[in-house]
């Protein structure tokens, strides 16, 4: 969930590190993903693993797992040119779009 004033909240799952809190514990109750906190957030995505735009940068941060490895708290995805503007995450899969025209995308690949 995304606050107004930006703050990212998470709950539920936590085996893979869904909810980017550096542990594997579920959580029934919403609690903020801290490691971002002190970044204001414009949009948010969940699926296997979550994700995240800043508001200011518009960089983008991913925690959980697929891939491309498994993070227990959010890190800057450092590869992308130009700004993120959108961000989309299913089972196993995502995408994003930079603000270059540039689309990004990474998952399972079982079927190429």
């Amino acid at each position: 969930m995304l606050s107004l004033s930006g703050l990212v909240y998470a709950a539920g799952l936590n085996n893979e590190g869904q909810l980017g809190d550096q542990s594997r514990k579920n959580s029934a109750m919403l609690k903020v993903v801290d490691e971002i906190s002190h970044i204001p957030m414009k949009y948010i995505a969940a699926g296997s693993f979550s994700a995240a735009i800043s508001e200011e940068k518009m960089d983008l941060f991913l925690w959980g797992t697929g891939s491309f490895g498994e993070f227990l708290t959010p890190h800057r995805v450092k590869k992308i040119k130009g700004q993120t503007v959108s961000v989309a995450v299913g089972d196993g899969f995502g995408v994003a779009l930079s603000n270059h025209g540039y689309l990004y995308s990474w998952g399972v690949n079982d079927f190429g």
